[in-house]
């Protein structure tokens, strides 16, 4: 589960205080963060002065996951998108930065998995489509096979490997 760090900034109409908030990101994160708002006034109301919170800003985010600002603080679609990322590794981060629009069911229709190479992929397709006898496994430019099915594919380098998509 992600959580995120967020300064929230507090006016009294003169007065302006700042505190850090640490929340567990989850589709619920909104009401953690206005019970942790109301909170804070709460602590601070000394009667002579109303409280308001004036800004959100998420100022830390854990670094396996993207930004939270790139999603306008719509935590229910921050939380989903951590859940993918969680499920699926960075395949589905690499994928996401690429294309954003996209849904999960589209990313596992397309992913081909993570190769060493995008020739080890196409040697391996063809090995399991194909019953290519020995002598001419040698003969074929697995190289030129590849960039010509390159063109039907999207490839992204990660840490694990080459990760393959069909586009």
């Amino acid at each position: 589960m992600a959580q995120v760090v967020i300064e929230l900034t507090f006016s009294n109409g003169g007065d302006e205080e700042t505190d850090l908030v640490e929340v567990d990101v989850w589709p619920g994160t909104d009401d953690d963060i206005k019970e942790a708002i109301d909170a804070w006034i709460a602590e601070h109301d000394d009667g002579d002065y109303c409280w308001s919170c004036t800004s959100e800003e998420v100022v830390d985010w854990d670094d396996d996951y993207a930004d939270p600002n790139d999603f306008q603080l719509d935590w229910d679609e921050y939380a989903a998108y951590c859940d993918l990322v969680d499920k699926h590794g960075e395949a589905y981060e690499l994928r996401r930065a690429d294309l954003i629009n996209f849904d999960e069911q589209q990313f596992e229709s397309s992913y081909q998995g993570c190769w060493d190479t995008f020739e080890k992929y196409v040697e391996h397709c063809l090995d399991d489509q194909y019953d290519i006898p020995d002598f001419l496994v040698g003969h074929i430019d697995m190289e030129s096979v590849a960039r010509e099915w390159k063109q039907d594919y999207s490839t992204y380098d990660g840490n694990d490997g080459t990760h393959i998509f069909r586009d």
